[in-house]
C-alpha cells in the first residue's frame, strides 16, 4: 500500500509541474504577443507621422508657389500700369501737339490776312504792289496741308511708341511663360520626390508589418499547447524579436567589451577609421549611413558612406542577411593594407561591431542607450 500510494503520489507531483510549466508558457507566449503587437501600433504610428509629415509637405510647397505667382501678378500689374501710363502720356502729348501747331498756323493766317488788308489799304502804291504779286505770282499758304503734315507726323511718332511698347509686352509675356513652365518643372520634381519618399516608406513598413504578422502566425502554428495525458510537457521554443538591422541599429550605444582595441590602435594609428573606446551613435537617412563617436561633450561625425553593392570599388555599405556590411578603401580604388572592412550585426539585443584592417581584427560589443 505504501507502493501504491508513493507511486500515485509522484503521478500527482508530475501532473503539477506540467500544469506549472504550462501556465508559465502561456505568460510567455502572452508577453511576446503583447511585445509584436507593440511593434506594430508603434510602425503604424511612425507611418502616419510620415504621413502628416508628407502633408504638411505638400501644404508648405502650395503656400509657396501661391506667394511666387502673386509676385508674378504684381510686377505684371506693375508693368501694365506704367504701359497704361505711357500710353496715356502719347496721347496727351499728341494733343497737345495738335492744339499747338493749329493755333499756331491760325495766328500765321491771320497776320497774313491783316497784313494784305494793310498793304492794300495804306500803302500809296497798292496797285503797283498787287501788279507785283500777279506777275510774281507768290504761294499762298494752305492751312489744311499743313494740318494734315503735322498730323502725320504726331501719327507715325505715336505708332513708333506703340510698336515699342508692344515689343515689351511680348518680352514680358515670354518672360512669364518661362516663369510658369519652370514653377511647373520644379512642382512636378517636388511632387515625384515626395510619392517616391512616401512609397517606399509605406513599402518598408508594410514588409515589416508582414514579417511581424507572419512571424506571429508561425508561433501560434507552431507552438501549440501539449496535451498533458499524451505526451511529456516541453519547454516552449522562444520566438525571435529580430528586428531589421537598418532599424536597429540607428541610435546611441555604449562600448561594454571590446578584443585586440589596442592592437588595433597601434597598427592603424596613421589612417582614419571607425574604431573607438567611447559611446558610439549611427544614423541612416536617405541611404546614407553615418556614424558618430562621444568625445566627452557630444557627438562628432567620423564617416559616412552611401548604399552601394559588394562589387563597388567606391566606399559603400550594404545590407546582407541581417547585417551591415561596409568597406572603406581609405583613398584607393581597390583593396589595400588599409583598406577597412566593418561588419555589424545584433546579438541578444547588443550590438556586436566587428572592424578589420592593416590584418588586425577588433571585436566591440555595445548596449543601446534608452533615449
Amino acid at each position: 500500500m505504501d507502493v501504491v500510494g508513493m507511486h500515485q503520489n509522484h503521478e500527482e507531483d508530475n501532473e503539477n509541474e506540467s500544469l506549472e510549466s504550462t501556465k508559465e508558457w502561456i505568460l510567455k507566449q502572452e508577453q511576446n504577443d503583447e511585445i509584436l503587437y507593440e511593434n506594430i501600433k508603434k510602425l503604424e504610428k511612425s507611418l502616419l507621422n510620415h504621413q502628416q509629415k508628407v502633408e504638411s509637405d505638400k501644404i508648405e510647397q502650395k503656400s509657396t508657389l501661391k506667394s511666387l505667382f502673386s509676385e508674378m501678378r504684381q510686377n505684371l500689374s506693375e508693368d501694365f500700369k506704367n504701359f497704361q501710363t505711357g500710353m496715356l502720356t502719347e496721347i496727351r502729348d499728341f494733343r497737345d501737339d495738335v492744339k499747338l501747331k493749329s493755333s499756331k498756323s491760325e495766328s500765321v493766317v491771320a497776320r497774313k490776312s491783316e497784313s494784305s488788308d494793310t498793304d492794300s489799304g495804306t500803302s500809296e502804291h497798292g496797285d503797283e504792289v498787287d501788279s507785283v504779286r500777279k506777275v510774281i505770282k507768290v504761294p499762298t499758304i494752305d492751312n489744311g496741308i499743313l494740318l494734315r503734315d503735322n498730323y502725320r507726323c504726331s501719327i507715325e511718332k505715336l505708332e513708333r511708341s506703340s510698336a515699342g511698347f508692344r515689343e515689351e509686352i511680348t518680352a514680358i509675356n515670354h518672360a512669364f511663360v518661362y516663369f510658369r513652365d519652370e514653377l511647373e518643372a520644379l512642382k512636378c520634381e517636388q511632387n515625384e520626390r515626395i510619392e517616391a519618399m512616401d512609397k517606399a516608406h509605406k513599402e518598408e513598413m508594410e514588409a515589416l508589418r508582414q514579417e511581424l504578422l507572419t512571424k506571429i502566425d508561425n508561433a501560434n502554428k507552431k507552438d501549440e499547447i501539449p496535451k498533458l495525458m499524451e505526451q511529456p510537457v516541453q519547454k516552449p521554443q522562444k520566438i525571435p524579436k529580430e528586428i531589421p538591422i537598418r532599424f536597429a541599429i540607428v541610435g546611441d550605444w555604449k562600448l561594454v567589451t571590446s578584443k585586440n582595441l589596442t592592437e588595433f590602435y597601434a597598427k592603424n594609428h596613421s589612417h582614419k577609421h571607425e574604431v573607438h573606446s567611447v559611446n558610439m551613435r549611427f544614423r541612416l537617412v536617405e541611404n546614407k549611413l553615418t556614424s558618430y563617436f562621444f568625445n566627452g561633450k557630444d557627438y562628432q561625425k567620423l564617416k559616412c558612406k552611401c548604399i552601394g553593392t559588394a562589387d563597388s570599388a567606391k566606399n559603400h555599405w550594404r545590407i546582407e542577411g541581417n547585417q551591415i556590411k561596409s568597406i572603406d578603401f581609405n583613398g584607393f580604388s581597390k583593396e589595400t593594407n588599409v583598406t577597412e572592412k566593418c561588419v555589424r550585426y545584433m546579438e541578444n539585443g547588443q550590438l556586436v561591431v566587428i572592424n578589420e584592417m592593416g590584418g588586425v581584427v577588433c571585436t566591440r560589443i555595445y548596449e543601446k542607450i534608452k533615449q
